[in-house]
């Protein structure tokens, strides 16, 4: 083994567009790669947000009063030519403190002839939802 041979020549100093070109690569492919792992991720919080507030929302005593009254009014059953299902994630607001409280909801109603969103705006008293105003904004 040689131990007297000169070490190569540093790149910077040799050949300094080269260098700055691969420098300029290792960064660009460390973007890539923080950019590959941080978008799915933000895309994964924001469906999981979304999910969860849809959840929340969808598991109320509000909702479910709101759900219940809708599907006891014949208008609905046939503007919509019968109920198939409900909307993803219905939009508005629950406010409660204690036994009582306020919610406004709007509702998309999926029908077999045509959908609709529903307005439900409901108050708590003693612990029990009721119904205030129901319209369909169509």
């Amino acid at each position: 083994m040689d131990y007297t041979s000169k070490p190569k020549p540093d790149l910077l100093q040799s050949n300094p567009q080269e260098y700055f070109r691969l420098q300029k690569q290792k960064q660009r492919k460390k973007a890539l790669t923080i950019i590959a792992i941080v978008i799915p991720v933000l895309v994964a919080i924001g469906f999981a947000f979304v999910y969860g507030i849809s959840s929340f929302m969808k598991s109320s005593d509000a909702y479910k009063t709101a759900i219940t009254a809708i599907e006891s009014k014949a208008e609905i059953k046939a503007w919509t030519g019968g109920i198939t299902g409900y909307g993803f994630m219905p939009t508005g607001t629950i406010q409660t403190t204690n036994d009582s409280g306020h919610a406004e909801l709007t509702i998309a109603v999926k029908g077999a002839k045509k959908d609709v969103d529903v307005y439900v705006a409901l108050t708590k008293q003693n612990g029990a939802w009721q119904i205030q105003q129901m319209e369909v904004v169509e």
